[in-house]
């Protein structure tokens, strides 16, 4: 291809498009491919890569690459044009800085498209897995909550009356407020009903005999009682097993969501590779390992708090950082972290 004196960077870049478009729309005569013209390609993407970014291309830089095209396109490459292929590739990547041949390859947007539909699908599963499980474990908290204070309430109000210890009346001593006794039993039952929904009516029977006693005070008596079964029923089971699993499904899920928005960025600047698509795999993983932890050591027999929930998301979205965390704890002990281990001789 000719090049002028003046070696317009403009007019070897269009003979550059055109000589690709022929490589791809076909040629005259069917050729054996190269193993160079993977290289090529890649070189092609590259530079009009820098192109669009606004880099200062030396046409020289151009020229050989553009040369290199046409001499294989025609089955006359050389030593010397690979050669000096090879060095223009070198600058033309010197250039370009983080975007190199891998980041602008066919496999790489691949590799990305591939991670976008992984970590949009489990972000998915994730949120469709926490909203129940939160609503019901927040939720639940609140009926143990209400429940609790109704019945202190009611407790502190006739505690001449009601020794709510023994769960018996004392004798001789007359109700303040009847209608308080009998709301506050119907506003505990209302809960406790609440709580057997959530733990899929395993309790229907001890809420049913609330209102099989006769007398007012034994009907709250019963629904002391009951109350008493029902929330340790559901401690049991939504805190402290379901609990357990909510800083899980919050670190995965702030892995997710560094995912996706490390893959936007990565897509954008073209600099995501292949190669990254392991790393993304990865730090699921690990934020799989952090999220089980925090779960296991954190005491859920007090009720869900946000400070392990917060924890496990910000844990998961920075991984490393947590684990950096860690390696320091170990260092300040004098253990030294895995950073900080020397290699084996």
């Amino acid at each position: 291809m000719p090049v002028d004196a003046a070696g317009s960077r403009r007019g070897l870049w269009s003979g550059f498009v055109r000589a690709a478009g022929s490589l791809r729309h076909g040629r005259a005569t069917p050729r054996t491919p190269e193993p160079l013209d993977e290289a090529i390609d890649l070189a092609e993407r590259l530079l009009l890569f820098a192109e669009e970014a606004g880099k200062e291309v030396p046409a020289d830089v151009v020229k050989s690459l553009v040369d290199a095209k046409t001499a294989l396109d025609k089955g006359a490459i050389d030593d010397a044009t690979k050669t000096a292929f090879c060095a223009a590739l070198g600058t033309l990547s010197t250039l370009t800085g983080q975007v190199t041949l891998q980041s602008v390859s066919p496999a790489a947007r691949a590799s990305a498209l591939k991670t976008k539909r992984r970590h949009r699908w489990l972000g998915i599963l994730l949120l469709v897995a926490l909203v129940p499980i939160s609503s019901v474990n927040l939720a639940g908290q609140i009926f143990l909550k209400d429940a609790d204070q109704k019945i202190a309430e009611v407790c502190e109000a006739e505690k001449t009356a009601l020794d709510c210890q023994r769960l018996a009346v004392n004798p001789g001593q007359a109700y303040q407020d009847k209608l308080l006794v009998g709301g506050g039993t119907m506003q505990i039952w209302n809960d406790l009903w609440w709580l057997n929904v959530f733990e899929l009516f395993v309790s229907t029977g001890d809420i049913d005999k609330v209102y099989l006693r006769d007398t007012i005070e034994d009907q709250f008596f019963e629904a002391v009682w009951a109350a008493h079964l029902v929330e340790t029923r559901f401690v049991s089971f939504y805190i402290s097993f379901l609990g357990s699993l909510l800083p899980l499904i919050y670190a995965l899920l702030g892995a997710v969501a560094f995912g996706i928005r490390d893959l936007r960025r990565r897509v954008a600047d073209n600099t995501w590779t292949v190669a990254q698509e392991l790393s993304a795999t990865l730090r699921l993983l690990l934020a799989f390992f952090v999220g089980v932890v925090i779960g296991l050591f954190g005491d859920w027999t007090r009720g869900t708090s946000l400070s392990p929930i917060a924890i496990a998301f910000l844990a998961g979205y920075g991984v490393e950082s947590f684990f950096d965390f860690l390696d320091g704890i170990l260092k300040a002990f004098g253990k030294g972290g895995a950073a900080g281990a020397e290699p084996a001789k």
